[in-house]
C-alpha cells in the first residue's frame, strides 16, 4: 500500500544566502519564489505564475539531497498532509489557509516566525491544538527559530513503512482525498514548456537523474510507487528509457506503480520488458512530432504534426485521468501504422502526464503487437545554447 509522509529538514542560514556553488545556491529561487507570491495574489497571468513557482520550490527541495542523512529533521506522518487538506476544506479555516504559506515546502529564516503564527492561528480555529502532529511541527518551526535557520519540506512515498509518526484521529479519512491542495491547481499548471529545467547543467541534469533513477530502483525492489510529478521531462524519458529494456535474455518484467502531486495513482509503468536491438534510420526520413499542440507555436512549421492536441490533455481532471488518455490515444495512432517501418523525432515538451503517457502507450505497442520496425527519437529544448538536443533511442 501507498503512502506519503512529510519530511522536515532544518537549513542552516548560511546555505539561504548566495553561494558560490551553483548547484548548492537556492538564493536566487527563494527571492523568485517569495515574488511569485505576492504577484499571484494579485490574480494575473496565474498559469505562468504556478508554473515558474513549481519549478522554484523544485529547486529547492534539491538543496535537501545535499544533506538529508546529517542535518536534524522532522517526520510527520500521512495524518498530517490529511489534517493540511482539512484545514484548506473546513469552513472555519479555508479562508484563513488560502491567504496563509502553511501548505508551502520552504520557510527562510526571516519566515519562520511569521509560520509559527499562521499555523498556530489557523490549527486552532480548527480545533486542532492539541494534536500530536500539530505540536510536533510547531516544535520543529520553534527549534529553527531558536537557532536562526530555515525549513525545507519534502513530501515522500513509500511502501509498507512502519516508521511513519503522527496520529491519525478522526481525520485520517482525509488523506485519500486526490485533489491537490490547491484547489486552482489543476492540469493545465503542469505546464513547464521552455522553463528553468531548460537550462540545468550537466552536472545538474546527471545528479537529478541519479536520485530519480535510485527511486525508480527501489520501487522496482519493492513494489512501490514514484512521483513522476517532481522530475524534469527528459529526466523521465531518458530514466524509462534505462530501464525499459532487459539486461540479460529471460529477465522477469517489473512493473512500478506511478503516482503524481495530485495524489492520483495511474497505470504501472513495465520495466525490463523489451529487448534492445540495433536500429537504422529509415530511408525515407523521420516524421517530426510535437508532443502536444498549442505549447510553442515557433515549433509548428517545424514539424509535421503534433501528437496530442492541446486542449484535450490541458484540461482540469486527475492527472492519472491525463495519462490513461495519453496512453490509449499513442497505443490507437500506432495501432493505425503497424508494420511500416519508420522513425518518429519527437520534440518533447514538459507535460509530465502526456511523456509517460506516450512511452506507456509506446511499450504497450511494441511488447502486444510484436512491432520492432518503429523507432523513437526524443528531442529536448536547450534554451541556454538555443538547439535541440538528441535523446535516447526506443524501439
Amino acid at each position: 500500500m501507498s503512502t506519503a509522509r512529510l519530511q522536515m529538514y532544518i537549513l542552516p542560514k548560511k546555505h539561504w544566502e548566495k553561494q558560490d556553488d551553483p548547484v548548492a545556491d537556492i538564493s536566487c529561487f527563494v527571492a523568485d519564489a517569495l515574488a511569485i507570491e505576492r504577484r499571484l495574489k494579485k490574480g494575473v497571468n496565474m498559469t505562468n505564475e504556478r508554473m515558474r513557482y513549481r519549478l522554484c520550490c523544485r529547486r529547492i527541495q534539491a538543496a535537501v539531497s545535499r544533506f538529508r542523512d546529517s542535518g536534524e529533521k522532522e517526520t510527520l506522518g500521512e495524518s498530517y498532509l490529511a489534517i493540511l487538506r482539512f484545514l484548506y476544506t473546513d469552513v472555519r479555516t479555508s479562508a484563513d489557509a488560502a491567504k496563509s504559506r502553511i501548505a508551502t515546502n520552504f520557510f527562510p529564516p526571516e519566515k519562520i516566525r511569521e509560520q509559527i503564527g499562521e499555523f498556530s492561528n489557523i490549527t486552532s480555529l480548527a480545533g486542532l491544538s492539541e494534536n500530536n502532529d500539530v505540536k510536533r511541527r510547531l516544535a520543529f518551526l520553534n527549534t529553527a527559530l531558536t537557532k536562526g535557520d530555515g525549513i525545507i519540506e519534502v513530501q515522500e512515498f513509500y511502501v509498507n513503512d512502519t516508521q511513519a509518526a503522527g496520529d491519525a484521529g478522526d481525520i485520517v479519512s482525509l488523506a485519500r482525498l486526490t485533489t491537490p491542495l490547491y484547489p486552482s491547481h489543476d492540469a493545465a499548471s503542469q505546464k513547464t514548456g521552455f522553463g528553468m529545467e531548460d537550462c540545468l547543467s550537466p552536472n545538474e541534469r546527471r545528479e537529478i537523474l541519479s536520485v530519480f533513477k535510485a527511486q525508480i530502483e527501489k520501487a522496482m525492489q519493492t513494489g512501490g510507487t514514484v512521483n513522476f510529478s517532481n522530475q524534469p521531462h527528459f529526466i523521465i524519458a531518458d530514466a524509462l528509457n534505462e530501464y525499459v529494456y532487459k539486461v540479460h535474455t529471460g529477465q522477469e518484467t517489473k512493473m512500478i506503480r506511478v503516482i503524481y502531486m495530485d495524489g492520483s495513482e495511474a497505470e504501472p509503468f513495465p520495466l525490463r520488458c523489451l529487448t534492445k536491438l540495433e536500429h537504422k534510420e529509415p530511408e525515407s526520413g523521420p516524421l517530426k512530432v510535437s508532443l502536444v499542440s498549442m505549447r510553442h507555436l515557433e515549433m509548428d512549421s517545424k514539424v509535421d504534426l503534433a501528437w496530442y492536441r492541446n486542449r484535450d490533455v490541458s484540461v482540469p481532471r486527475p492527472f492519472a485521468e491525463t495519462d490513461a488518455l495519453c496512453t490509449e490515444k499513442t497505443y490507437e495512432q500506432l495501432q493505425e501504422v503497424a508494420g511500416r517501418r519508420f522513425s518518429i523525432h519527437l520534440y518533447q515538451t514538459g507535460l509530465e502526464t502526456a511523456v509517460v503517457g506516450f512511452y506507456r502507450g509506446l511499450v504497450r505497442f511494441i511488447r502486444e503487437q510484436n512491432e520492432r520496425q518503429l523507432t523513437v527519437v526524443p528531442y529536448y529544448f536547450d534554451k541556454k545554447e538555443g538547439i535541440y538536443n538528441r535523446g535516447r533511442l526506443w524501439g
